[in-house]
């Protein structure tokens, strides 16, 4: 009797049930965004932190995947939590420097999460700023009256 047997090829196992509950609260948020107030920065801000929520495991997973199908990508990363602690060290702009890209493709990926913070600072200090500003013209305003 002759079996035939695949051949083994790496894979990530994500589980549905975190994937399902991003994707309703991307859903949620998106309504509530769309349903509020343009003047209302906390949806916006809230918006933005799950924006992150799913970026994080998004770079996490691209880390893993990559360095899981080209071993000579990264220094230090071996592992999920590996692959994990790199992205919110990068995203914190830590970088302590025990995980580094060493591979083409993988400093591709780390360069689109450093445009990815930029942005995402850049953003969230503007809504901050613009949130703070507001509530000082209210409080001003109410302390003339």
């Amino acid at each position: 009797m002759i079996t035939e047997t695949m051949p083994s090829t790496p894979e990530l196992s994500v589980s549905a049930a975190p994937a399902n509950a991003i994707t309703r609260l991307a859903i949620r948020q998106l309504r509530r965004l769309v349903a509020s107030d343009p003047g209302d920065e906390s949806v916006r801000i809230e918006g933005l932190l799950l924006i992150v929520y799913v970026a994080v495991p998004i770079f996490a997973l691209g880390y893993f995947a990559l360095e899981d199908a080209a071993s000579d990508q990264f220094v230090g990363l071996s592992t999920k939590t590996d692959a994990l602690y790199f992205t919110v060290s990068t995203l914190a702009t830590v970088g302590f420097g025990d995980v580094h890209a060493t591979g083409q493709l993988a400093r591709v990926l780390v360069t689109a999460q450093i445009v990815f913070n930029l942005v995402f600072i850049g953003t969230l200090v503007s809504l901050l700023t613009r949130v703070i500003h507001e509530r000082g013209t209210v409080r001003r305003a109410m302390a003339e009256r």
